[in-house]
């Protein structure tokens, strides 16, 4: 299975409230369409959630946060049905049989296998139906004395019993970047120059130098994305599959000496797939002298750098007691592109082997 296959579609994200059941909008039959949330047991109104142990193996756990204990709903092509999909694991909830039948995790992704079909039954607390068979519900196995060990399994309705219902908890854990590192030994720096539209001057009848002024056109492009490499990070499996947005206190840029250096003075996130991105387009009027008997050309040409270099990002999130977990490495590449110079050059149009030439000296953006 890709981390693609676990993405919320964009509609249910847009969503601020979108239904699991048929609870109260603020109950536990309600999430965030673009949030995870935890399958929590009614088992003695306690914190003990459906969670992945290794392997395809479930079984229910105290809540701690371990993204393995987090789930998100996706839409079949079935109405009304849904896939469940473990954060941690990367799998999906499968069936493997009725009636007393371990539950598991399972890789496939095909529409047509029920397997991986569920329904919700019920109102404040819901039940998980498997599509094939209504009566058959996803049960902790056993009586009173719950623990860790027991058994996930499927079986009959059992009249709402407090080991067949469940609540639907938003995950609520506040991710935050604690530091991040890059490693500027093994940066790669590519530089590129874009020429802005050329306004021509033409003083090819005069006998003396003409001036004049040209309005001149310039595009300025600032980009800047962070992709993750595939790690044990559990921080990882949340970035990749719920796009989340952590804000990146600095990133590198490319200077006019073509060397790096740290920004923090505008703002990116980190996430699996959303890009910063924004060029903007402004002009000048530049005044020039066009020499006797010349047509000439004017533009601007505008100067970037793109910069690739490994980082570690240390995350931190909030724990059950409140206090802020131990950071947790994700490790990706950063990629930027960032304007740094601009310069009025000109040309002869009727002579597209000759050099351009400066009309001014160099001006760095920041001066400008």
């Amino acid at each position: 299975m890709t981390p693609d296959e676990l993405q919320i579609p964009e509609s249910q994200a847009a969503a601020s409230l979108t239904p699991l059941g048929a609870g109260a909008a603020d109950g536990p039959g309600y999430v965030p369409g673009n949030k995870p949330f935890y399958i929590q047991s009614q088992i003695d109104s306690s914190n003990w959630v459906l969670t992945a142990t290794g392997g395809t193996q479930l079984r229910i756990n105290r809540k701690s946060g371990d993204p393995n204990q987090l789930w998100v709903r996706i839409e079949s092509n079935h109405s009304g049905v849904v896939y469940l999909a473990n954060l941690g694991a990367r799998q999906r909830l499968r069936q493997n049989g009725l009636q007393g039948v371990e539950v598991s995790l399972g890789a496939s992704t095909d529409d047509s296998d029920s397997a991986y079909l569920w329904r919700y039954d019920g109102g404040y607390y819901l039940m998980l139906t498997a599509y094939v068979d209504w009566q058959q519900k996803l049960n902790v196995a056993g009586y009173p004395g719950w623990d860790e060990n027991r058994r996930i399994i499927l079986w009959q309705y059992s009249q709402g019993a407090a080991n067949e219902t469940w609540y639907f908890v938003p995950d609520n854990i506040d991710y935050r970047i604690d530091r991040i590192e890059y490693d500027y030994p093994n940066a790669t720096i590519d530089i590129s120059e874009v020429n802005g539209v050329a306004e021509k001057a033409d003083n090819s009848a005069g006998d003396v130098p003409f001036t004049t002024e040209v309005q001149l056109a310039y595009t300025v492009t600032t980009r800047a994305s962070f992709t993750n490499s595939e790690t044990n990070s559990v921080t990882t499996s949340i970035v990749d599959h719920i796009g989340l947005s952590l804000a990146v206190p600095e990133f590198p840029s490319v200077t006019a000496d073509h060397t790096t250096t740290t920004e923090n003075t505008r703002s990116t996130t980190l996430t699996r797939t959303q890009e910063t991105d924004k060029t903007t387009t402004a002009s000048m009027k530049v005044t020039v002298e066009v020499p006797p008997r010349k047509r000439l050309a004017y533009y601007i040409v505008v100067r970037s750098g793109t910069v690739s270099v490994p980082y570690t990002a240390w995350v931190t999130h909030t724990l059950p007691d409140g206090r802020r977990s131990q950071p947790s490495p994700i490790t990706g590449v950063f990629r930027g592109t960032n304007s740094f110079e601009f310069q009025v050059m000109t040309r002869n149009p009727d002579r597209p082997d000759e050099s351009a030439t400066p009309v001014a000296k160099k001006v760095g953006l920041s001066d400008h």
